[in-house]
């Protein structure tokens, strides 16, 4: 006659570090789309692709992040001194987009 155990996941790892976000942010591109990464106010990722809405990115694991907005969908972010590519990854693939220069 208790209320039920609820297990809920923590985010863990590198996305958990401001230092290491502050790191993501810039410009990525992948063919003719460029992503742009910026910080909010609450020092949290978003994604704003050309051409559509702004996707607020939740930390998960490691350098990893769910896109909050779209079930199914996250971003990883690989580089070791410095943050050089995101990848995606979707329902209906893995993409990768390259950093270019602001």
């Amino acid at each position: 006659m208790v209320k039920d155990i609820v297990f809920a996941r923590r985010p863990v790892g590198e996305c958990t570090d401001a230092k290491f976000r502050a790191r993501c942010v810039g410009q990525y591109k992948s063919g003719a789309t460029t992503h742009h990464v910026t910080l909010n106010p609450e020092r949290q990722l978003v994604l704003k692709p050309d051409y559509q809405p702004a996707y607020r990115l939740i930390p998960m694991q490691d350098r990893c992040f769910r896109i909050a907005e779209l079930n199914g969908y996250s971003v990883e972010f690989r580089g070791d001194a410095a943050i050089d590519e995101v990848i995606f990854h979707q329902p209906n693939g893995t993409f990768v987009a390259k950093r270019v220069e602001d």
